[in-house]
């Protein structure tokens, strides 16, 4: 075992180590990572950041020599153009860059408001592609919070509103599928006429949400089942 860091603003991480098998998150530029596994030129990697685990190619991560901490999170933009030692490089949002800027703190669901229409990508976690889960983390992550990767990890997360009634901005709303399963998840966003969710669902959105779960305006229909709604303290 070894630790590395990612050296490109993405890192595909695979399901198997090869470049046809499913893309199930990204690693991006700064995060650090143990090598637990090689295959050919694949290594088998779990984030410091949040423990997820898969491979990823070789040429997109070096070896570092010494313990290292993550640090300098970017939280401003969903892009970035950031002078780095090897160059400047467009980063995208959460990367771990130790150069200066201006912190300015917003709430999470304003972070989600910067990725509006970017498109569904699953196990993307960026501007040019992003999942419903990826899209909570990153928006958390730039707030100074870290969550876990995927939507049923996250609903173990924080504690239980009880009524739609009582949700407030930045709560985490749950959805299942007809097995039960927990599979999406958006963030709240309580306006004066009523609540709306931020969420990646064919794009990144707002709709209308209620006890029944999600409502979509323009085909007049609900699209996803409301299963737990959750405040991350």
């Amino acid at each position: 075992m070894y630790k590395a860091k990612v050296k490109t603003p993405v890192c595909p991480v695979r399901r198997g180590f090869q470049d046809s098998s499913e893309m199930i998150t990204q690693f991006v530029y700064g995060e650090i990572v143990t090598v637990i596994e090689e295959k050919d030129q694949w290594r088998k990697c779990i984030s410091d950041f949040d423990k997820y685990e898969g491979w990823a190619d070789e040429k997109l991560i070096v070896k570092v020599e010494n313990e290292v901490e993550t640090e300098g999170v970017l939280t401003q933009n969903a892009l970035q153009h950031v002078d780095l030692p090897e160059g400047k490089r467009w980063l995208p949002a959460g990367s771990f860059a130790n150069v200066p800027q201006t912190r300015m703190y917003r709430e999470p669901f304003q972070n989600a408001e910067l990725f509006i229409g970017a498109p569904y990508l699953w196990g993307g976690k960026t501007v040019f592609g992003i999942d419903c889960s990826g899209l909570v983390q990153i928006a958390f992550l730039m707030s100074g919070k870290r969550l876990k990767r995927d939507a049923y990890q996250q609903a173990e997360l924080g504690h239980t509103v009880a009524f739609v009634e009582e949700a407030q901005n930045n709560d985490l709303a749950f959805f299942d599928n007809d097995e039960g399963r927990i599979n999406h998840v958006g963030i709240v966003r309580k306006d004066d006429d009523g609540l709306r969710i931020i969420h990646a669902s064919g794009e990144v959105r707002i709709d209308k949400f209620d006890h029944q779960g999600i409502f979509k305006e323009s085909t007049g229909k609900y699209t996803h089942k409301l299963r737990i709604l959750k405040r991350i303290d």
